[in-house]
């Protein structure tokens, strides 16, 4: 059962989301096809306007999967179709969990989609040489970085979804504006969690003198800082 009601969130979610996955895709696809022409103001125009279009609509795509994710929570929980979903002959546990794997996999192949698409539009072997040189010339430490980095990005966009789940929860235990406060719970529930976070850093940075250095800097680089954060430098 976990495996239908998982087969049929995603379904839904991605009803919307695989059109944008084809728009990024195509936009990186052309980008990069009209890449070093410098001849022609036509087609400097189109990359250019490639260029900026796939980061626009990549970042339209996280909040398109984590919108949806939550419209599809909503509606099957407390929607049009929540008498249904209330009276199937499983545990709620289930639900939940249907829910949960259903936002993970919607963040994990939004986020290699996204990579996918900027690989494609400004991989070459200059940039990771660059990228590389930076690292000391560690390939592994350079993947190990993009890998940790890609990682963030998708615990983030889970977090908030899980987030907005509160809020939806919570939200519709309240008799009147409903809306309000599942929106104003969510981003509580979402701060709160930033907040501890924080917290969690610097206590991190009052035991580690390299993190707490790294706080204090304004000379770290992005591959140094994501390396002290992914525990690179351990290896």
């Amino acid at each position: 059962m976990l495996g239908k009601l998982l087969k049929y969130d995603l379904r839904y979610i991605y009803k919307q989301l695989l059109i944008f996955y084809g728009i990024v895709v195509v936009l990186a696809v052309v980008g990069r096809l009209t890449d070093g022409i410098s001849d022609n103001f036509l087609v400097i125009f189109i990359h250019e306007f490639c260029q900026g279009a796939t980061l626009g609509f990549s970042v339209g795509l996280l909040i398109n999967a984590t919108m949806r994710s939550w419209e599809r929570f909503k509606k099957n929980l407390y929607g049009d179709e929540s008498y249904l979903t209330h009276t199937l002959p499983i545990r709620r546990s289930t639900i939940w969990t249907a829910k949960f794997l259903a936002s993970i996999i919607t963040a994990a192949i939004s986020i290699v989609v996204i990579t996918i698409a900027l690989l494609i539009l400004f991989g070459s072997p200059e940039y990771f040489d660059a990228i590389a040189v930076q690292n000391h010339g560690d390939i592994t430490s350079t993947f190990i970085m993009f890998t940790s980095l890609g990682l963030t990005i998708m615990l983030q966009v889970i977090y908030i979804i899980q987030s907005g789940f509160m809020g939806i929860i919570l939200g519709h235990r309240v008799q009147s504006r409903r809306n309000f406060w599942l929106v104003l719970i969510g981003f509580l529930v979402y701060i709160t969690g930033g907040i501890f976070l924080m917290l969690g850093i610097l206590i991190w940075s009052t035991f580690d003198p390299q993190f707490s250095a790294l706080l204090n800097s304004a000379t770290q680089t992005m591959p140094e800082i994501i390396k002290l954060l992914s525990g690179i430098n351990m290896l």
